[in-house]
């Protein structure tokens, strides 16, 4: 484990050169911007929001169900001295409450950004949480797609899976319902999304288990029949 920790924490990351190439775009693009990004308190929503902060939006509204996430997320954005001019908002709610109109109402939102999701296949056991896949995944996304056209948001993504690409299992399904609701909304506004794999220590992915088994000192499994690769956030 330390191992893959040590290749992956590396900073060579391939994609500097992009970064290098695209910054001037970048910081045309997100300088001066609110944005709004939903599930700010995950694995990578967490992650875009340190990355964005290098390009110095005015503001940045962090929603979230998770309270303890955002606050750890506050935490780390101090730690690190990063921009302390950029004005930061907190929002505790739920992708699905129909009462998040009051964020646009008091903010010019220029960018909206989604990464809520439940995404364990599961989670589909039971048929209570088989109707919160579908609430988050979908209605909670089209919620969202709907108030950013009527707030005249600038542009709208909404994170995917893999595993929308040919759906076995009702997650897969939601989203990529999902995606073909938000392909039907591309024309009143700018609209993008990005089909993610397995984030290597992302909440819940077979590696965290697997270091939250060692931690506790549990047996350590994992399917044998599933073929997994992951991406680093």
């Amino acid at each position: 484990m330390n191992r893959i920790n040590d290749i992956l924490n590396n900073k060579n990351s391939i994609f500097n050169q992009d970064y290098k190439n695209n910054y001037i775009n970048l910081l045309n693009y997100l300088s001066n911007k609110t944005i709004l990004i939903f599930g700010a308190g995950g694995s990578i929503g967490s992650q875009v929001v340190l990355e964005l902060i290098k390009y110095n939006p005015r503001k940045l509204i962090l929603a979230d169900i998770n309270e303890n996430t955002v606050v750890e997320l506050i935490r780390d954005i101090r730690n690190q001295n990063i921009n302390s001019n950029i004005e930061i908002e907190i929002c505790i709610t739920d992708i699905c409450n129909k009462e998040l109109e009051i964020i646009f109402k008091t903010n010019k939102v220029d960018i909206t950004l989604n990464f809520s999701a439940l995404k364990h296949v599961r989670s589909e056991d039971h048929i209570l949480s088989l109707k919160r896949i579908f609430d988050v995944n979908i209605f909670g996304t089209l919620n969202l797609i709907k108030l950013s056209i009527k707030y005249k948001v600038n542009s709208f993504f909404s994170v995917s899976t893999d595993k929308a690409s040919y759906p076995v299992n009702f997650m897969g399904a939601s989203k990529r319902i999902m995606e073909k609701l938000m392909h039907n909304y591309s024309n009143k506004i700018k609209i993008s999304s990005a089909r993610f794999a397995n984030v290597y220590m992302s909440d819940g992915s077979l590696f965290d288990g697997i270091k939250n088994r060692i931690k506790k000192n549990q047996t350590i499994s994992g399917p044998s029949d599933v073929k997994r690769f992951f991406i680093t956030s």
